[in-house]
């Protein structure tokens, strides 16, 4: 049986903006587990397992996407049913939407895509921090990247870079 790799695209975060979140997940307040910021990550498609054959074609499919770095700028925080607490990414909706077209026929497209960044996974949401700093960043670039779920969370490796613009 052929191993098959754990995948999703997704976009870094500058060392700047991931200072900030840290600052905004002091003021969370949960009964559970805040992300830790090596994990930290904006999500764009997550592929889930692959096959060598499958990752290939990924892979040349992403590698043809041409559009220019994205002006992107971080935005509310919210939740998602009570457990998932995160913080909004607005204008990345346009590298989504092409690494979307770039995968139509391999992927599902995403029905509804929002933008965010998890700052934790909770069994009760006691204080969300309000981000009043809607701090813009430029992307000029997205990664491939492998997940292994381990017993101490995910590891992360990248497979490949693709550069915007």
């Amino acid at each position: 049986m052929e191993d098959k790799t754990r995948a999703f695209i997704a976009l870094e975060l500058p060392k700047d903006i991931l200072e900030h979140i840290q600052k905004l997940q002091k003021w969370l307040d949960i009964d559970g587990k805040k992300t830790k910021p090596e994990h930290m990550h904006l999500t764009i498609k997550f592929l889930g397992e692959l096959t060598s054959e499958k990752l290939e074609e990924v892979k040349s499919r992403l590698g043809k996407i041409k559009m220019n770095a994205l002006d992107v700028k971080l935005g509310k925080v919210g939740n998602f049913n009570n457990k998932i607490v995160w913080l909004g990414v607005m204008n990345s909706d346009p590298l989504q939407q092409a690494i979307d077209d770039a995968l139509e026929g391999l992927f599902k497209k995403e029905g509804r895509f929002m933008g965010h960044i998890s700052l934790g996974r909770a069994k009760e949401i006691r204080k969300i921090p309000h981000n009043k700093k809607k701090l813009p960043f430029k992307v000029h670039e997205f990664v491939l990247k492998k997940s292994t779920l381990g017993p101490n969370g995910p590891i992360y490796e990248d497979i490949e870079r693709y550069t915007l613009g």
